[in-house]
């Protein structure tokens, strides 16, 4: 496999991941949002779909179990969402930015225990 194979391989995988947040948001997201802001309702559902996803892991490194996504990437999951629905941004986004700390600072025993976990 040559760079550009590599290169087309993750633009694929990319986009396939973008779609199924796209369409996260417009079933299970927008709809709500509104409601759910306006009552000051945390999103439980939501949140959990959320996990399902993998949001909750998507930089946390796959050794870890996490998604292992790229920056690039993150931030237009974050784009999107955050165009939906502000404050469930904020919910996955504040989590991993714990993770990144563990991640880049912790211990080999804190990031296997704690990493799984987030």
């Amino acid at each position: 496999m040559n760079a550009r194979t590599t290169s087309n391989t993750a633009d694929d995988d990319e986009a396939l991941i973008l779609a199924s947040i796209d369409r996260f948001l417009e079933r299970e997201v927008a709809p709500h949002a509104h409601d759910l802001e306006a009552s000051d309702t945390y999103p439980r559902e939501i949140v959990e779909q959320m996990k399902e996803l993998g949001l909750f892991g998507a930089t946390i490194d796959p050794e870890y179990g996490g998604l292992g996504l790229p920056a690039v990437t993150y931030a237009k999951i974050v784009e999107r969402v955050s165009a939906v629905w502000m404050s469930v941004s904020g919910i996955f986004n504040s989590h991993l930015i714990m993770a990144a700390a563990v991640q880049r600072f912790g211990t080999e025993e804190q990031k296997r225990h704690y990493l799984p976990r987030f």
